[in-house]
């Protein structure tokens, strides 16, 4: 098999060369599932891993069942799409750093595809059904690139795989003589657990208090609004798209704190309900495609520590609303959800 620094699945870009396969492969346990690394291969600019993942049939299937719709996740509410990827079997990796001969390497890229045969049997039913009623045979189709990699591996096509292929560069300048070590550092797991404790808040209104309870330990906790102001973006806030499009620029500023603390690791996500305006382009006067919505902020509030009494040792917390071209007097604000620790990271070493 071929593999090339750009790391795509199904080609190479002009005057690429292809890697050197380095001897060896290897498998571990990590966030109850089971990796593999078939293949690291070397270049003159860096090196290429290809790591895959076994999935849980069963849990992709449900899945599928229960959001048949996933596949047009962009027209849901920001607030259901975070709730939906907390769900999602595909969306549990969140990357690594490497280290080569015990220094870190500068930078790094990665895509990944996925192999689901109940998948790709609808697909060809779907391709069938079209074939008669054109009334024609279906073509044969080609091996994927995605089985083309797992035969090459020597993986089973009858189950479903995660694949990933990420490429780093050097840490140094010029390529080391000899490959020592290589280490692998994965990142702590975090999930998501969806709460959705809607609120309103009227702008320029100071106090006021929201009871919410912590959907992973039970807790009772109190959302304590310190103040909601309005704020006016600056011109030119928006970089050079400011002379192709006109941006709105009125938002919401509200403060907060929560009490009791939530746990070490915990994070709440706070969001505007409403999507905001779009930025309309100058010269049609006609919604513009820079952004399919207005960005809607967020606000994260870790794990704090201290006095639990609101006076000038208490960290308060600061987010904006959504972008709009009018000022907005109510903003329905959401306590959408919040982020815990999953899986602690883990450290590969490989010895080449």
């Amino acid at each position: 098999m071929n593999v090339y620094f750009s790391g795509c699945f199904c080609g190479k870009e002009k005057g690429e060369r292809k890697g050197k396969l380095l001897p060896g492969s290897w498998r571990f346990e990590w966030a109850d599932r089971n990796w593999s690394i078939p293949g690291i291969y070397r270049f003159g600019q860096g090196f290429v891993i290809d790591l895959i993942r076994e999935m849980d049939e069963a849990a992709v299937q449900d899945f599928f069942n229960r959001y048949p719709d996933f596949g047009r996740a962009e027209n849901l509410s920001q607030e259901k799409r975070l709730a939906l990827q907390a769900e999602n079997p595909f969306d549990s990796f969140c990357g690594f750093s490497a280290e080569v001969n015990g220094r870190t390497c500068r930078d790094w890229q990665g895509q990944s595809t996925y192999w689901v045969p109940f998948l790709n049997q609808i697909r060809q039913q779907k391709e069938e059904e079209l074939a008669s009623i054109a009334g024609e045979k279906p073509l044969p189709q080609p091996p994927s690139p995605e089985q083309q990699l797992l035969e090459e591996y020597g993986f089973d096509w009858n189950k479903c795989w995660q694949i990933n292929r990420y490429r780093f560069r050097w840490p140094t300048k010029n390529p080391p003589r000899k490959l020592k070590t290589l280490r692998l550092i994965f990142r702590n797991l975090d999930r998501y657990y969806p709460i959705g404790k809607h609120f309103e808040l009227s702008v320029g209104e100071e106090e006021k208090q929201v009871e919410f309870i912590h959907p992973l330990t039970g807790r009772r906790h109190k959302l304590i609004l310190v103040g909601s102001q309005p704020l006016t973006l600056p011109e030119n806030s928006f970089g050079q798209r400011d002379g192709e499009y006109d941006f709105p620029r009125e938002t919401v500023q509200m403060e907060f704190t929560v009490l009791p603390p939530l746990p070490e690791g915990h994070s709440l996500t706070i969001l505007d309900t409403k999507e905001g305006d779009k930025p309309i382009k100058r010269q049609s006067r006609n919604y513009g495609l820079l952004l399919p919505q207005a960005s809607c902020s967020v606000g994260i509030i870790g794990g704090a520590s201290g006095p639990v009494a609101l006076d000038s040792d208490l960290q308060i917390k600061t987010v904006f609303g959504s972008m709009w071209f009018k000022p907005q007097k109510k903003v329905q604000w959401s306590i959408a959800g919040v982020s815990a620790p999953k899986w602690p990271g883990r450290t590969l070493q490989i010895l080449l």
